[in-house]
């Protein structure tokens, strides 16, 4: 994953200033999501996360984008409202540069129509999630309990791995 796709994008704005084709919503279960404004095309930015101060450890409203490091909710913006699926329909990009104005940001990575909710696959960020959960998104890939990548089997984590979604940083945690 690369900063390529933040081409276009003016990254030193904070993510909740730009024109992006997204906004939270209330669910069924009175919950928040992240749902699509208009129709989205593959590869298009929906969210863009600026470098700021980062977390040592994670919290339930903090996104992994390096060893030791997590995005707080305050700079995450609408993404903190971002809700897991284990068949996403979008992903994280982690721009590994330390000196980019932006730490990451969600893309999507198949056509998402209008009025649609956006999920990104939480194992593909989380080394360790500081509150496991079950999941229920009915996926054929589902995996169940999300506790992190690293609690995920080889196979799964090799599955994740040939999807090219997973963060560089977990590839560096597994070696470790």
């Amino acid at each position: 994953m690369s900063a390529e796709i933040l081409q276009n994008v003016d990254t030193t704005t904070r993510a909740t200033d730009l024109d992006l084709p997204v906004l939270r919503k209330t669910l069924p279960n009175g919950q928040f999501g992240v749902f699509t404004s208009r129709p989205v095309l593959a590869g298009e930015v929906l969210i863009v996360m600026p470098r700021g101060e980062l977390a040592a450890s994670p919290d339930r409203f903090t996104v992994q984008v390096g060893v030791n490091q997590h995005i707080t909710g305050d700079q995450l913006g609408l993404a903190k409202f971002l809700n897991h699926h284990c068949d996403a329909n979008a992903q994280m990009v982690v721009v590994a540069d330390v000196d980019a104005p932006t730490a990451c940001a969600l893309q999507a990575v198949r056509d998402i129509p209008a009025n649609h909710e956006v999920t990104f696959n939480y194992l593909t960020t989380e080394f360790d999630m500081d509150e496991k959960f079950t999941c229920n998104c009915s996926s054929l890939r589902c995996y169940r309990e999300i506790r992190g990548f690293r609690h995920l089997s080889p196979d799964s984590q090799q599955l994740l791995v040939k999807s090219s979604q997973v963060a560089p940083h977990l590839l560096l945690l597994l070696q470790q």
